[in-house]
């Protein structure tokens, strides 16, 4: 007869969370992001579900979803059975681009599903072994949204707001140019005055850089302790921007190229290696680059390396492996 050694007493390895890690090794595109911000505010409903191969996908006006960020910490901060463990996602630049959220169990740890709240485009990805349970929760979580106010009027004053700071943005940028002109200008010379007005200039362009990220995190990752914007709704005073391939660097026009839903990049069709008459309209809104798509296949990888390293510790009954004996 031959027992079989516990599992307990293998060596145990420690499991990791399951959440995205924090990459910071790309920048988005953030006059595009903010278009987006401003689409999602003329969207017509407030909550639209559909599930997508093996994921819910939550389309939100912009005012609704930055409704349903907050709402969802308070109803799992209350729960007695679930809780969430964040994560953030931000830019090289320090913008917060995406939260996800694994939905755990209290009582075990153990993760049911994931929560993938996207802040440039206003859309919610739910996936995991435990999805269906999302659908139970979110409907009391949009009971508690229903007592929030005026979504209609929240939407015009966050695009009231954004319009306020990229015509603001412009402004900003031109003086940091000007600065820079200027700390230009001025490098070559030793003198104690000049080396007054280089330390000034590049002061002036570190705050002026601040400033503007300071508007874009706001714009972007919204706050709702914001103060009702100005009734300034004039028309953006900026110049014509152009779009580039964030792989070749040429210029991509809307009809040959396609945006990443998780880093707001643009990219071509042929440089993403995309057949565009094959790709669906919805598969086009919800596409995620090569590069955004490895990222999550390690994610995915973590895990699954999580999951089994949990189950390699619980505690089992021995297992006795043996020939059955007449008359024992």
């Amino acid at each position: 007869m031959s027992i079989q050694t516990r599992t307990s007493a293998r060596t145990k390895c420690k499991p990791q969370p399951y959440t995205p890690a924090k990459y910071e090794n790309f920048s988005i595109n953030k006059t595009r992001a903010l278009d987006k911000k401003l689409e999602a505010c003329n969207r017509t409903m407030a909550i639209k579900i559909e599930q997508e191969h093996q994921n819910y996908i939550l389309e939100l006006s912009a005012a609704a979803y930055e409704v349903l960020k907050g709402e969802i910490d308070i109803y799992f901060e209350q729960h007695s059975t679930y809780k969430l463990l964040p994560k953030h996602q931000h830019d090289n630049q320090g913008l917060c681009i995406r939260t996800s959220h694994s939905v755990r169990n209290r009582s075990n740890n153990r993760q049911l599903y994931r929560i993938n709240l996207f802040h440039t485009t206003s859309k919610v990805e739910v996936n995991g072994q435990g999805m269906e349970l999302f659908l139970r929760h979110i409907e009391d979580i949009k009971e508690r949204m229903k007592s929030r106010g005026n979504y209609k009027i929240y939407n015009k004053q966050i695009e009231e707001q954004i319009n306020i700071i990229k015509r603001n943005e412009a402004d900003i940028e031109i003086r940091a140019k000007q600065n820079e002109s200027l700390v230009t200008n001025n490098q070559p010379k030793t003198n104690h005055r000049n080396r007054i007005l280089v330390s000034k200039g590049a002061e002036c362009i570190q705050n002026t850089d601040e400033e503007l990220l300071s508007n874009w995190n706001r714009a972007i990752e919204w706050s709702e302790d914001e103060p009702t914007p100005s009734r300034d709704t004039s028309a953006v005073n900026v110049s014509t921007i152009h779009n580039y391939c964030s792989i070749c660097n040429q210029t991509a026009q809307p009809e040959i190229s396609i945006d990443c839903i998780v880093c707001s990049q643009l990219f071509h069709y042929t440089c993403e290696n995309i057949d565009p008459v094959r790709i669906s309209q919805t598969e086009e809104e919800q596409y995620s680059c090569r590069s955004c798509s490895i990222m999550d296949m390690d994610v995915v990888n973590i895990s699954l390396r999580s999951n089994n390293a949990i189950i390699d510790t619980e505690e089992t009954i021995p297992k006795v492996t043996s020939n059955p004996v007449l008359g024992c």
